[in-house]
């Protein structure tokens, strides 16, 4: 390390002969006082290694939580569109059957009109055809009433020819 003009390297070697001369030498003290300077950073290092383990862990939970929430969303978000389909097919449904029922109302007022102008004339033909067997009854009878005049007024001319 001769000839290092460097002030910092300078300092730095000192520094590291002194520390070299100090494990050389018998001083029980110093070396005490490394080893406790090492006991306590190989600590700060497990800590912080501890640490840094449970925050790798935590962000690994945490990436699988968002991957699992994003395929979750992505499926929610399939299974709305599909949904979103159902019910669209639903509501076309329900305004084609709302169309026939409104279709079939109208249908029914109509034949509801037929029947009651159909109930009305079979009463008026069950009054004409009354009045029908009534005048064929009575032309039945009144040509009964002829021919049995007929009858008479043949008989009483036979007779009347008889007599004769």
């Amino acid at each position: 390390m001769g000839g290092t003009s460097n002030p910092q390297c300078e300092k730095f070697s000192k520094f590291a002969e002194r520390f070299t001369d100090a494990f050389v030498t018998d001083d029980t003290a110093i070396v005490e006082d490394v080893r406790k300077s090492l006991l306590q950073v190989r600590q700060q290092y497990d800590a912080v290694h501890h640490e840094a383990e449970q925050k790798d862990a935590k962000l690994t939970r945490l990436r699988w939580d968002i991957r699992m929430f994003d395929m979750m969303h992505a499926q929610k978000g399939d299974e709305t569109q599909r949904l979103d389909r159902i019910c669209q097919g639903l509501r076309e449904q329900h305004q084609e059957y709302e169309r026939e029922i409104q279709e079939t109302k109208t249908s029914r007022k109509v034949y509801v009109h037929m029947l009651a102008r159909i109930q009305k004339e079979q009463a008026v033909l069950r009054q004409k055809m009354l009045r029908m067997e009534d005048h064929v009854g009575r032309k039945v009878r009144e040509e009964l009433q002829q021919l049995a005049e007929r009858e008479r007024v043949n008989g009483a001319r036979v007779q009347g020819a008889r007599q004769f």
